[in-house]
């Protein structure tokens, strides 16, 4: 169905920028029969309320969760947004 691939695709590139992010550890599993929609990582070198609070300032919505920080990629979500996210991460 048209809105799993676009989740899929959308959390298939949230996955392959973060992993040329290292202030970041994936804990979401990177088996794709696995993703639910929703991207967990562990900041390694600030609090995941810390990372939220830079990401909104950049306009980027995500919560903490303990120790992570959870992105929510959706089907209706374009591609260079995913990019605006990275970029967002990788300044905060």
């Amino acid at each position: 169905d048209w809105i799993e691939g676009r989740v899929q695709a959308n959390t298939r590139r949230l996955l392959e920028g973060l992993g040329n992010l290292s202030a970041f550890e994936t804990v979401t599993d990177p088996a794709p029969d696995r993703w639910s929609g929703i991207v967990s990582v562990r900041p390694r070198n600030a609090t995941s309320r810390a990372v939220v609070a830079a990401l909104a300032e950049r306009r980027v919505v995500a919560i903490h969760r303990g120790p992570w920080v959870r992105l929510s990629p959706h089907a209706y979500q374009a591609e260079a947004t995913t990019d605006r996210v990275l970029n967002a991460l990788e300044l905060s």
